[in-house]
């Protein structure tokens, strides 16, 4: 009975010692992981390590007035950008998509929040660009537009281009479209007659109707369009489908999708 009883309480204390020394090996882990998380959090970070996030694919200089386009998110300075563009080059420089194949300053904006955070990253950046600028136009004996007043004039100005920057091809060639599906695993459009521009682009009519379908326009590209039993490329404009698809039919012009054949 005495033997039972020290051998209950010996495996007892082995227990116990065994339970403090596993909760103090945890502890001290813990311990090691929060100390890793604060030194972590405390580093500093070196402005090379974030030079790729904060600078322009085409002039590999920081970004100035950084603008992005819509469609792949690739940022640049504007005016390497708007140089390109000029040139009729309509690509982005870095993934090769096209941007659009004649209105590209539609799908390109200015990113503020990037650009706030390229000045705060680097030290006196803006003030040396507006020292460049304003000694750029003095070279030519012109004053320079970020250090002029607005006038009534001015703002006047800018209200008209960005309401014509708004209008989003309305007042351009219009074409009437109709929408039917030809695989019933799909959802009908509530509404599959519509009037858009004749730039608009296949790319864009497949957002369209992904949305409306209830895919989602990230899910456009499971989707194709056909006119005449033939698949349209995503970058063809529905100008260039009348000409070569529907020639001297009348509108509107009969447009079908369906699921994303896969080509073996």
């Amino acid at each position: 009975m005495c033997f039972a009883f020290s051998h209950l309480t010996h495996a007892h204390t082995q227990n116990y010692f065994s339970q403090r020394l596993t909760q103090a090996s945890l502890i001290s882990s813990c311990s090691s992981c929060f100390a890793d998380m604060e030194a972590a959090l405390n580093r500093n970070v070196l402005l090379r390590d974030l030079n790729e996030h904060i600078t322009c694919f085409i002039c590999a200089g920081y970004l100035i007035e950084a603008t992005t386009i819509v469609d792949c998110l690739h940022t640049f300075c504007r005016s390497c950008l708007l140089k390109r563009l000029k040139a009729k080059q309509h690509n982005c420089p870095r993934c090769g998509n096209l941007i659009h194949h004649s209105h590209p300053l539609q799908y390109i904006g200015y990113d503020r929040t990037l650009q706030d955070v390229v000045n705060k990253l680097v030290p006196n950046l803006q003030k040396r660009e507006l020292r460049r600028e304003s000694d750029f136009y003095d070279m030519k004996g012109m004053k320079c537009p970020r250090l002029e007043e607005p006038d009534v004039k001015t703002e006047t100005h800018s209200t008209q281009d960005h309401e014509k920057a708004q209008d989003y091809h309305r007042s351009g060639e219009q074409v009437q479209i109709s929408l039917q599906r030809t695989d019933t695993k799909l959802d009908t459009m509530g509404k599959p007659y519509l009037v858009c521009s004749v730039d608009a682009t296949i790319k864009i009519l497949k957002k369209y109707v992904a949305k409306k379908i209830g895919m989602g326009p990230t899910q456009h590209a499971e989707l194709d369009i056909l006119c005449n039993d033939e698949i349209l490329g995503k970058e063809h404009s529905l100008k260039f489908v009348l000409a070569t698809r529907w020639r001297s039919k009348s509108q509107p012009l009969l447009l079908e999708y369906r699921p994303r054949a896969v080509l073996l």
